[in-house]
């Protein structure tokens, strides 16, 4: 009888591999990669957010308002922060960064080949559909 549930390739160059054999350490160094991938992240958006933050007149009136004595509701400031063109390209910057932290961790720590993450399109086509998604995203931001 034909085996109908044959394994894909990636799956089978990932056992080829011979990875998962000690989890708990796997486990373990990848929540320290992860945590530092986040880390760094969140300080390559904090910078940029905190001068966006003090540079904007709705902050200037948030305090005066609380200096007065008076009820301040941020969240409306908040949402403006999180919407803000220059925030919004940081952000896809430091994701971008994290996601290239992931890639080299599993590449050299783990020995793996990019197939076993899922990754089969060739390097050109993938670096030009992301270019122009790029770009796309920034023309829309502006």
């Amino acid at each position: 009888m034909k085996n109908i549930l044959n394994k894909p390739k990636m799956m089978l160059e990932a056992d080829a591999a011979g990875g998962g054999k000690k989890l708990w350490p796997e486990i373990v160094i990848f929540i320290v990669v992860f945590m530092a991938a986040s880390m760094l992240q969140s300080m390559l958006v904090t910078v940029p957010t905190i001068v966006v933050m003090f540079t904007s007149a709705e902050f200037r009136e948030l305090v005066q308002q609380a200096a007065a004595g008076g009820i301040v509701d941020v969240t409306e400031f908040a949402n403006s922060m999180v919407s803000h063109p220059a925030i919004m390209i940081i952000t896809l910057f430091s994701t971008a960064a994290t996601i290239a932290a992931a890639v080299f961790y599993c590449i050299n720590l783990e020995n793996r080949k990019l197939r076993t993450l899922g990754i089969t399109k060739r390097a050109g086509s993938a670096l030009k559909q992301a270019f122009s998604s790029l770009a796309q995203t920034m023309a829309w931001a502006s």
